[in-house]
């Protein structure tokens, strides 16, 4: 079920939304306490509600219901408790006491099938101060997360009053409850910085209300702790989430967590505790600039106490040796990043600016007198900026493309990432042919059946295929740098692929095409699911905009889409291949909504990632006709062409459709605007309509382009669309946004079918909500002219 919820927690997105948690209070029975009065408390989201008294009663009939609501992102509602509390009221003569509580978090409820518990029977326990055994009696509650398109559903009501067999407890194939040991080891951290100095910090973990604390470490950017962390709760746990948290001092300086359902599973016989490292945990900003904030080696290892299962046993933390990390094999990194062009950039651009990589932390001055640190960042040459108009500029970028490089030392985790990297591909694949089968469904033309059982039949051979290399590939591997968890995990997904792909040879039926294509949808979500990581491998790399001393942009990559592999399969997505990727600000408009929707501009980027061995490889595979060259006065390096190639670009614009609501009127009065390289136009006004019609072209007269053309043919710069709605005080709403490839016409070849015209298309523009609006049109560049410069020397 968590690989379904990992799939909808996209969908939800973590934008700021309502979420409404609801709370059935029904019934109790067998209170310790005989003839009670009793009143039951819920306390959620910073609230409390309480039920009516009932009294003489130990098994009492409350049937009431709260309901909890807060406008927050799905990550932090998520980080919620519910408690519950069985309590005997206080009168004249006693005072008030507690019979006995539980406490789950609302990931529990959200990894639920329909996100709720429906009538199940909770086991109310002592609280922490009594140390008494047991169960303190038992309440049968209703729990649910309710959000934006997102409601649950009544199950079928089961007849029966039985309470052993119908227990609140997390969905799960394990029968009953035992007292867990949960073990986690803190090593050592790097990169803690507090404004740019060494802080006194320590680590706090904490799990069901249940927290340890590390010693302090005074004043490192280094510190090493070397202990253990012990939590005592019951599994399967009521709640999800393990809590990280590092202080400076007496502040939370950063925060991250591990989730139960990735540290575990039982999807099987083969299903293993939840366990974790030893590894590195890295920690990164969300709130303003993302950036990096250091990294954690720790470890978690579960141990299961069958003798006892409600002991009171208390959280506690003891010294311990250190971990030797001489186990580990070590590789040496190189990162290069060519910048062919930026574009589309907004306000905040201007004067020069410089570009800055890095993998993880970026150098510091302490850092540089350490002598097992490596050099994690390395700056462009000034880079001047050019308006265009008050809403869109370019950086100037001619036929010397600047070249980023560092050199890196890292654990060798490649063949983790090349697992991740193999499955993602094989994923991804299906989702994009299924989609497009689905496209076909919805046409409900009985006429396409044939394309349709054509199309399925395709991609069931696909991947049929693929999937069998990735089991010939990843079976050949060694455990070389895994974790206990990473081997369990390695061979839970390697016999996952070998289930669905014995039971995709059998799949296909003419005669139900439907019904396969179902089943093909379950398999390929499971897949996505497997290709699931987390960041435990290396720190992520960044590609920052500087402008003197302030970063203004960046942009974050994983290093698994850029790491090289002389196999194809396992070779990142965006390794060696001339990318569109979208700068991000310090502060996004619209959390996790597609990155063309926050951009604040675009960059044309070469990225390679490799061991050092293969950095001849990435040479050899330069763009042709270019070569490397170093400026006579500086050290700063460059990818230079002779070559540079005059086009037309040509945006034919015919109609829209743009969804309702963004006027009272709920009609707009919509315009298209276009950014390309140094020039920026826009349609005419379409009012008051949601279908507009421009059947309109908006040419781009001189397009200057460097490099060869077929060069130029396959790597043609990107056009930014938006869609604009014109309020009543003569602002611009914006409705979408998208980013596509021209089609390129060289001088020489004709103007004619197949390839010309470009046909028109429908385009789809994204905002915070998902599609916002779609544009009609075709785009094309047509070369007018072309030249070689004198060749430069070295």
């Amino acid at each position: 079920m968590s690989c379904q919820n990992d799939n909808l927690k996209e969908d939800v997105g973590n934008s700021k939304q309502n979420f409404l948690i609801t709370t059935g209070i029904l019934e109790g029975r067998h209170y310790a306490w005989p003839n009670m009065d009793s009143v039951v408390t819920v306390q959620a989201l910073g609230k409390k509600e309480t039920t009516a008294v009932v009294h003489n009663s130990d098994n009492p009939y409350y049937n009431e219901f709260f309901t909890f609501d807060k406008k927050t992102t799905l990550d932090k509602i998520l980080d919620n408790e519910i408690t519950i509390t069985v309590i005997q009221p206080r009168t004249v003569f006693r005072r008030r006491k507690i019979l006995g509580y539980f406490k789950l978090d609302v990931a529990t409820v959200w990894e639920e099938p329909g996100h709720q518990f429906f009538n199940k029977w909770a086991i109310l326990s002592a609280p922490p101060n009594k140390f008494v055994s047991g169960s303190r009696g038992f309440l049968k509650v209703n729990l649910a997360l309710i959000t934006k398109n997102i409601s649950p559903t009544i199950p079928q009501i089961q007849n029966t009053d039985e309470i052993e067999g119908n227990l609140l407890l997390p969905h799960s194939k394990i029968v009953g409850r035992y007292r867990a040991m949960f073990e986690f080891r803190i090593y050592r951290a790097e990169h803690f910085y507090d404004k740019n100095k060494a802080p006194s910090s320590y680590v706090e973990v904490s799990f069901a209300g249940n927290i340890g604390k590390t010693a302090i470490k005074k004043k490192s950017s280094f510190p090493t702790y070397n202990e253990k962390i012990v939590l005592w709760d019951l599994f399967p746990p009521l709640c999800q989430r393990f809590h990280i948290n590092i202080y400076f001092g007496s502040s939370l300086a950063i925060s991250d967590s591990l989730t139960l359902s990735y540290l575990t599973t039982d999807d099987d016989d083969d299903g293993y505790l939840p366990s974790f490292g030893p590894s590195f945990l890295h920690f990164y900003e969300k709130k303003n600039m993302e950036r990096y904030q250091g990294s954690l080696f720790l470890s978690l290892r579960t141990k299961l106490d069958m003798r006892s299962m409600e002991d009171k046993k208390n959280s506690h933390t003891l010294p311990i040796g250190g971990y030797s990390e001489y186990l580990f094999s070590y590789v040496t990194l190189r990162f290069f990043a060519v910048l062919f062009e930026s574009s589309s950039l907004d306000k905040r651009f201007d004067g020069n600016v410089q570009f800055k990589i890095a993998i993880g932390k970026e150098n510091t001055d302490e850092e540089a007198d350490r002598s097992d640190s490596n050099m994690n960042s390395i700056v462009s040459d000034k880079i001047k900026i050019v308006k265009i108009n008050r809403n869109s500029s370019y950086m100037m970028i001619k036929e010397k493309k600047p070249l980023l490089c560092l050199t890196s030392t890292v654990i060798d985790y490649r063949k983790r990432l090349y697992i991740l990297n193999m499955q993602e591909k094989i994923a991804r694949a299906m989702e994009k042919k299924l989609e497009t089968i689905g496209n076909f469904f919805a046409m409900d033309d009985i006429s396409l059946n044939m394309k349709i059982s054509k199309s399925l039949q395709e991609c069931i051979d696909n991947f049929n295929s693929s999937a069998k290399k990735f089991l010939d590939i990843a079976g050949n591997y060694k455990f070389q740098n895994f974790t206990e968890l990473d081997k369990s995990k390695f061979g839970n997904n390697l016999k996952q692929m070998e289930n669905i792909l014995k039971k995709t040879e059998t799949i296909f039926n003419p005669n139900s095409l439907r019904r396969t294509f179902l089943k093909m949808k379950k398999f390929s979500d499971r897949l996505i699911c497997l290709s699931k990581g987390i960041n435990d491998i290396w720190p992520d790399a960044f590609i920052n905009v500087w402008k003197e001393n302030k970063k203004i942009a960046y942009i974050r990559l994983s290093c698994k889409d850029i790491l090289y592999s002389p196999i194809e399969e396992e070779k990142g997505k965006l390794c060696g291949l001339r990318s569109t990727l979208f700068l991000q600000a310090e502060k996004k408009k619209y959390p996790r909504a597609k990155n063309v929707t926050n951009m604040v501009g675009k960059v044309e980027i070469l990225l390679w990632l490799g061991a050092e061995k293969f950095v001849p490889e990435f040479m050899k595979n330069l763009p042709t006709g270019f070569e490397e060259m170093t400026e006579p006065s500086s050290s700063f390096r460059y990818l230079s062409t002779n070559e540079v190639h005059i086009f037309q670009c040509r945006c034919h614009l015919f109609q829209g459709r743009v969804k309702p609501g963004y006027d009272e009127s709920t009609l707009s009065d919509t315009m298209v605007r276009i950014h390309f390289w140094d020039d920026c136009q826009e349609s005419t006004i379409e009012q008051q309509t949601l279908n507009p019609v421009w059947n309109q072209t908006l040419i781009f007269k001189r397009i200057i382009t460097y490099g060869p053309i077929p060069f130029i043919q396959t790597n043609p710069p990107s056009i930014i669309i938006e869609v604009l709605d014109r309020d009543k005080f003569f602002f611009w709403d914006y409705i979408g946004r998208t980013s596509l490839k021209p089609l390129v016409k060289s001088k020489e070849e004709p103007y004619a079918p197949p390839r010309f015209p470009p046909k028109l298309k429908w385009i789809e523009l994204y905002n915070a909500e998902g599609v916002g609006a779609e544009v009609l049109g075709a785009f094309e560049m047509l070369e007018i002219s072309g030249r070689r410069k004198q060749k430069r020397r070295k």
